[in-house]
């Protein structure tokens, strides 16, 4: 038979299995497609037809929808072209855009410029979306705090805001978080590796380096040094160089020193 453990597994499988189907159906039934419905499905598990149903324009916030998609669902839910979930989905649509490019956040009034002509491409001269209409939705959509000025539900914000810039909530946090660990290494002690005699340093790792490399020439370069006694020597270095710059070599160096 089929005991106690087995049995509330096979339930829950059995929940899961209907509450998907219920999502596919609904989504079918708006002319999405099953792999978009999976989709969904990965990014909100259960919670994805309450989601849809509050709010279509959420699914935007799952990987591998674009706004294309959520619009389809949104307007044929029903949503007015000026709608602020839809605005929202925009402003989220061109910050994306924006991260893929490799931008951590926007200028405000270049964002409220870039939301205003998407649209004014979708919607010709239908309606129009001002700049006014986007900066009020933008505001809607920024975290609250709380009384003593911490921000609420951290995790879940779909956009930050400072100083005139504007990030997806995950590069805020994100950016956040490597400027608090800078600040925090920066006040570590490094004296005691003033005192390295560097020339002796330097020449040991480049002959490690040409027997490696089978290059009896080869040499650190000067600015790959100053990247290793500054990683050393300071509390905080950031190396940053396009491929084949020397980086590996660089974090190579830095270990075998302190080794």
């Amino acid at each position: 038979g089929i005991g106690p453990v087995i049995a509330p597994e096979i339930v829950e499988s059995w929940q899961k299995v209907r509450v998907l189907a219920d999502l596919v159906k609904f989504l079918a039934k708006h002319e999405i497609t099953f792999g978009y419905a999976m989709r969904i499905w990965r990014g909100f598990k259960h919670t994805a037809l309450s989601r849809i149903q509050t709010n279509p324009y959420s699914i935007i916030e799952c990987f591998g929808i674009g706004f294309a998609i959520a619009d389809k669902l949104g307007q044929a839910m029903g949503l007015t072209g000026d709608d602020p979930r839809r605005i929202g989905a925009g402003i989220i649509h061109i910050l994306d855009i924006a991260a893929g490019d490799g931008h951590c956040y926007l200028e405000q009034q270049a964002l409220l410029k870039k939301v205003v002509e998407l649209f004014g491409e979708l919607n010709g001269d239908n309606l129009i979306i001002t700049p006014d209409m986007v900066q009020e939705r933008l505001y809607q959509m920024l975290p609250e705090q709380d009384l003593h000025g911490a921000f609420v539900n951290e995790n879940g914000w779909p956009v930050m805001m400072e100083n005139g810039r504007v990030y997806r909530g995950y590069l805020w946090l994100a950016e956040d978080s490597v400027a608090r660990d800078l600040i925090r290494l920066a006040g570590y002690s490094r004296e005691q590796n003033q005192m390295i005699n560097w020339d002796e340093v330097i020449g040991q790792l480049n002959r490690v380096y040409a027997h490696e490399l089978n290059r009896p020439d080869f040499e650190l370069h000067e600015k790959q040094i100053n990247a290793i006694r500054t990683a050393v020597t300071s509390g905080r270095c950031v190396i940053v160089g396009g491929p084949g710059c020397g980086k590996s070599t660089i974090i190579k160096s830095i270990i075998r020193v302190y080794r």
